[in-house]
């Protein structure tokens, strides 16, 4: 939850966004050097003179003549345009470098249904680890034979499917919600208008969340909402995430009738098996509870072969007018300290992190 503010940020012109770039002096520099020595852009990867995408190199990868950058920037007139030999400051005494973060069975429940609902299905099953459980319950009739086909293609998880209304109370009350870890709501929209799916999706996120509230429970929601409009209301549940599925598709649309290029970066960002954005406890790279800037993040998550990007601060998670904690891009000289719940928002090729020394 929080990624959709993060691929927002990265596609909506009014905020940060990729660019390729190619500063004076780079060549013979490594990615962890060139990564320490940009202080208002964040470094991500390279492009070789084929049109090559590299993002996430290793940290001694070393940029030749026919190498560009590509960074995350809040506007390309202003992108550094010659790299020095100053280096932002690192405290080595917070870097923490944990071991990995674990990996373990988890439990989604998928609420309501539409075409989109096999590609998640799909998907899910390059997340979750063995042993996971998936409950898909949705008014969908016709579901029920087509699932019996489809139930037992997943390699990490085990798949059910029951029918029910999702918007009823009683329903919901049905559902032993403590065995799960995270909700889903998918919009209904296959045989709704956008209007009466976001209705009944909004009606369920409600029962949801006071449920959640009475019962003391406490899992993830993210929910699919159709139109823009309707976001507000949602936010009064205090959902976890909101997927706009069609205002993302439009602005990376934008983005690539722009630079014809990215569409190689967003092919690995949101390819399962490449290169991708996770959110990670902070706790794996920084002490809790200690001064740090983000410079200091960024070497952290270079010893652990990840490019570190932003963080996202818990207590301001549910907050419009702080962006949801999210801060793509940040100011690296400012201070900042990180608490339990923090995360740290990286580029890596693996959720549960590489192993390393402490």
């Amino acid at each position: 939850p929080g990624l959709s503010v993060v691929y927002s940020d990265l596609l909506d012109f009014n905020a940060n966004e990729i660019y390729f770039t190619k500063p004076t002096d780079l060549l013979g520099k490594s990615y962890s050097d060139i990564q320490s020595q940009f202080s208002d852009e964040t470094v991500i990867g390279v492009e070789a003179s084929d049109g090559t995408v590299t993002l996430n190199p290793p940290a001694n990868f070393i940029f030749g003549a026919d190498h560009r950058l590509l960074v995350i920037a809040p506007d390309d007139d202003g992108i550094q345009s010659e790299i020095t030999d100053d280096k932002g400051i690192v405290e080595e005494a917070i870097v923490k470098l944990s071991s990995t973060l674990p990996a373990h069975p988890e439990n989604t429940l998928i609420l309501g249904w539409n075409w989109r609902g096999a590609a998640i299905l799909e998907e899910l099953d390059h997340y979750l680890s063995p042993g996971s459980n998936v409950l898909v319950i949705a008014n969908e009739p016709s579901l029920s034979a087509a699932w019996q086909l489809r139930a037992d293609t997943y390699k990490n998880y085990t798949a059910a499917f029951q029918e029910s209304d999702i918007t009823s109370r009683t329903a919901l009350e049905s559902i032993n919600l403590a065995e799960f870890n995270h909700v889903i709501i998918l919009s209904c929209s296959d045989q709704l208008t956008a209007q009466q799916a976001d209705s009944a999706t909004l009606i369920t996120l409600l029962h949801l969340r006071d449920i959640a509230r009475r019962q003391r429970l406490n899992f993830s929601m993210v929910t699919e909402i159709l139109d823009m409009r309707n976001r507000e209301l949602a936010e009064i549940a205090h959902v976890d995430d909101f997927i706009i599925s069609d205002r993302l598709i439009s602005l990376m649309t934008a983005q690539v009738a722009e630079e014809k290029k990215l569409n190689r970066v967003f092919k690995e960002i949101f390819d399962p098996s490449g290169v991708e954005i996770y959110m990670k406890p902070a706790e794996l790279y920084i002490k809790p509870g200690t001064s740090n800037n983000f410079y200091t993040v960024i070497e952290a998550a270079s010893r652990l072969g990840e490019t570190a990007i932003g963080y996202r601060i818990y207590a301001n998670s549910t907050n419009r007018e702080d962006h949801y904690g999210i801060v793509i891009n940040p100011v690296k000289e400012r201070p900042i300290t990180f608490h339990p719940g923090d995360m740290v928002i990286v580029l890596s090729s693996q959720r549960h992190g590489v192993s390393a020394a402490s």
